[in-house]
């Protein structure tokens, strides 16, 4: 079954069309429309793992748009201990084809991540805040 972007308008669920949340910038916009291309093919990789259970999902850009975290919620059983290592496997070629500087899921007691391969993390300015 294909997944679909959705958003809860008044409790009730709105396909968006084209798979596009409008109001979001260009960066995320691109970033759905590859995760979902991703999680809906049905040649090659299939991202079974990323898909089981998978509940919501959370993007996040920064200001300048040239970073993008994914985070993928999921509701239960979540994420199963036993496969932690295929659904790194899978978040990294997700989190690489799409550009995102982390993949993040999260479940009931689970949390794992990637990052981009290449990723080298920007350095603060003098009079930029670091918050840890």
């Amino acid at each position: 079954e294909n997944l679909a972007c959705v958003i809860r308008e008044n409790g009730t669920i709105c396909h968006l069309p084209d798979g596009i949340f409008p109001p979001a910038n260009f960066r995320i916009r691109a970033a759905m429309k590859c995760l979902i291309n991703l999680l809906n093919k049905r040649s090659g990789h299939t991202f079974i793992r990323l898909r089981d259970n998978l509940t919501s999902v959370t993007f996040d850009s920064s200001w300048d748009e040239k970073e993008c975290l994914l985070t993928l919620h999921y509701g239960p059983p979540g994420i199963s201990q036993s496969c932690c290592e295929e659904w790194k496997q899978e978040a990294q070629i997700v989190c690489d084809e799409c550009q995102f500087v982390r993949v993040t899921g999260r479940s009931k007691g689970i949390k794992l991540f990637v990052s981009e391969s290449n990723y080298i993390s920007p350095v603060a300015a003098a009079d930029d805040p670091i918050l840890e």
